[in-house]
């Protein structure tokens, strides 16, 4: 027959199984075999990299997004100001298509050096050399060459601005495309990034 408990009995059991899990997790975080309690500030430290980064490149593709949804109204209006017809529209487009077939493998290339001279100077900026946590450190706080590819894209993006602020002409035009269409990859790099900080 099957014997009736009471709801005390029932509450007291209850208890009595969580006191000895917790008496087993602190028995397992003893011994030195277990490596699963010491793996738990890199974890944490990880997590945090991770909200960051994430935070951080929400808030960037947001900028990059806003400023191209401001400025690309513009340009037909500029274009038909600067006397480029569709002959001229169309060898632009196919340029600048031609340039970032050629910028997504360069910056792809780069992006995965970390030893590089570009990821030693441009990647470390504003960055500490190592960050540590209960004993655990950071490797994604030293060189990157995708934080250093993040910057490059932002530098070009910027460059293109000022040469088509400053040159009102057509020539202008052909030149304020290169940088942002050979360097500008964020969009990629961001999510190689944000992948290789899940995968830590």
């Amino acid at each position: 027959m099957c014997q009736l408990t009471s709801p005390d009995n029932n509450s007291t059991y209850v208890q009595n199984q969580k006191n000895m899990n917790e008496k087993s997790v602190d028995k397992k975080c003893d011994s030195d075999s277990n490596d699963v309690c010491a793996s738990a500030p890199a974890l944490s430290l990880a997590r945090q990299t991770l909200d960051r980064g994430t935070l951080i490149a929400c808030l960037s593709l947001l900028l990059l997004i806003t400023g191209m949804s401001i400025t690309f109204p513009h340009m037909q209006s500029r274009r038909d100001e600067l006397g480029c017809d569709s002959l001229c529209y169309g060898t632009m487009t196919s340029i600048r298509s031609a340039l970032g077939l050629v910028g997504t493998a360069v910056v792809g290339r780069l992006s995965d050096k970390n030893g590089s001279l570009l990821a030693r100077t441009l990647g470390s900026l504003g960055w500490r050399k190592k960050s540590t946590i209960d004993g655990a450190t950071n490797n994604n706080a030293s060189a990157s060459g995708r934080r250093a590819c993040l910057y490059l894209g932002t530098v070009a993006s910027l460059i293109g601005l000022a040469i088509s602020a400053s040159m009102n002409s057509l020539l202008g035009l052909w030149l304020s495309m290169i940088p942002g269409a050979l360097l500008q990859h964020n969009f990629d790099v961001f999510k190689a990034l944000l992948s290789e900080y899940h995968n830590d």
